[in-house]
């Protein structure tokens, strides 16, 4: 007897298949009737359920016009978020939800992991820490992941002691991680989801076992934090405030830079300070010897810092330059590159090469989505996905899925479900409970509803992978 499936409203007229395999030693063929689930996105998304046959959820960076469908990358959506140096591998997260990864060695650049989308990173004890907002923490070792994420590759990491957002209000959105006394920190800032508001600051540090917080929360949110000549200290947002953590207590330095203190880096020996001010187009970077201060810029808005070539270098917004502090003979301020992009984003130095990304609008609806490597562009990197409206079975019996598609060189395509009980509300589409599967594979989910999400990436400038339909394979 046929195990039955309801897609909802949706009645889709299916073709009988034949697959010869054996089973229990038998060479009796298993009979399977295969149902489209999907073969057309054009009607748009916003639909959670599946009635129309032609819709979908929602997406981003995603081509759907075509009609008889097919989805590919729609092009100029993404910026790169940050991008860290890890074994000697560059780590670049872009919007649309995609991390990849170069070898300067191959001169190869893959997709790390679909679905990822984070904007802070950090190296602790041999692996990278990466962070988009709350307290989902993730971590990656350097292997590889088949599909999905660990134990081993990419894995989700310990929040237990952290205000995760849906579990208490306010909750806290980690902003930076730091080492100091061979423990991981992390600063961030409370948000109050009923008023909307930001609720104050605070410093956690983890203890191998959970995270516990260090000192009392503080008026305004933490931005950065950095250990230095054996002390810790953070700085704040909106007062632009650098504190000192002094006998267990967070004491004020007495020391201010403009409205916010965008990032905390050790060079030579010396504290370096980012910052900008209420108009996000002035800023500063400041140095400290451990005695006295000196501004060594004024000028455009600081987004980062970090060390290329031993020496301090930032990127500005809204003029999109690089500068670095040269020693010789004397300090002064050299303006590296001058892009012309709105802002420098994911500013990092790897064997040598300097690469950065560009974050926000260029203008509107066009933004400007490449890696630079020493002031040219070097690659344009896009991941996009695409969310269904959701599918029931009668007997919870899926089968397997099947899917269509097209992928020239330096592009991918990665489908991904989730399941849930009839009676249940659909999570947040960017939540991490999601499976990943091989093609024409069984599912396995619990609950009686399911949805698919459709990853597509490339790395080739104007190259994209083709999503042409989906399938559900039942066996009689």
């Amino acid at each position: 007897m046929l195990k039955r499936l309801t897609v909802l409203l949706l009645f889709v007229v299916t073709t009988t298949v034949f697959f010869s395999c054996t089973e229990d030693d038998s060479t009796d063929p298993i009979i399977y009737d295969e149902f489209t689930v999907q073969t057309d996105w054009s009607g748009g998304g916003t639909q959670v359920d599946m009635l129309d046959s032609n819709k979908f959820n929602v997406s981003a960076g995603i081509d759907f016009t075509s009609t008889p469908g097919e989805i590919t990358i729609s092009g100029d959506y993404f910026v790169t978020n940050d991008a860290q140096t890890y074994n000697g591998k560059l780590y670049v997260c872009v919007t649309g939800y995609g991390t990849f990864e170069y070898d300067p060695t191959s001169d190869v650049w893959k997709l790390s992991l679909a679905g990822h989308y984070w904007r802070f990173s950090y190296v602790f004890d041999g692996k990278l820490y990466t962070l988009y907002s709350g307290v989902e923490i993730k971590t990656y070792d350097g292997t590889t992941n088949d599909y999905g994420l660990g134990p081993n590759g990419w894995a989700v990491f310990n929040n237990d002691g952290l205000p995760a957002y849906g579990e208490v209000d306010p909750y806290l959105n980690i902003f930076d991680f730091t080492e100091f006394n061979s423990e991981l920190y992390a600063c961030g800032g409370l948000w109050n989801g009923t008023t909307n508001q930001s609720a104050g600051g605070q410093v956690y540090k983890f203890n191998g076992t959970a995270w516990e917080q260090v000192g009392a929360t503080t008026e305004n949110s933490s931005n950065a934090i950095v250990a230095y000549d054996g002390e810790l200290y953070w700085g704040t947002h909106w007062s632009g405030d650098l504190f000192k953590l002094v006998g267990g207590v967070w004491t004020y330095t007495g020391h201010s830079f403009g409205m916010s203190v965008t990032d905390l880096v050790v060079c030579n020996d010396k504290l370096y300070v980012a910052s900008w001010n209420t108009s996000y187009v002035t800023g500063y970077v400041d140095e400290f010897d451990g005695t006295n201060w000196v501004r060594r810029y004024n000028g455009e808005a600081v987004t980062e810092l970090t060390v290329h070539n031993n020496m301090i270098t930032w990127g500005t917004n809204p003029g999109g330059k690089i500068f670095q502090l040269s020693n010789d003979p004397a300090p002064w301020v050299v303006n590296l590159y001058d892009l012309g992009i709105t802002c420098i984003s994911g500013l990092v130095s790897v064997n040598g090469d300097l690469y950065n990304g560009c974050g926000y609008q260029t203008a509107p609806n066009v933004r400007d989505n490449f890696i630079y490597k020493n002031g040219v562009q070097e690659k344009k990197l896009e991941c996009c996905m695409l969310v269904s409206s959701g599918y029931s079975s009668i007997e919870n019996t899926w089968g397997n899925i099947v899917w269509n598609c097209d992928e020239p060189a330096g592009t991918g395509v990665e489908v991904w479900v989730q399941g849930k009980d009839s009676a249940a509300a659909w999570p947040m589409y960017t939540e991490y409970n999601w499976t990943q599967m091989v093609n024409d594979t069984p599912i396995e989910l619990d609950g009686q509803d399911m949805r698919y999400k459709v990853y597509l990436w490339s790395t080739e400038d104007g190259v994209t992978p083709t999503f042409e339909d989906i399938s559900l394979k039942v066996e009689q």
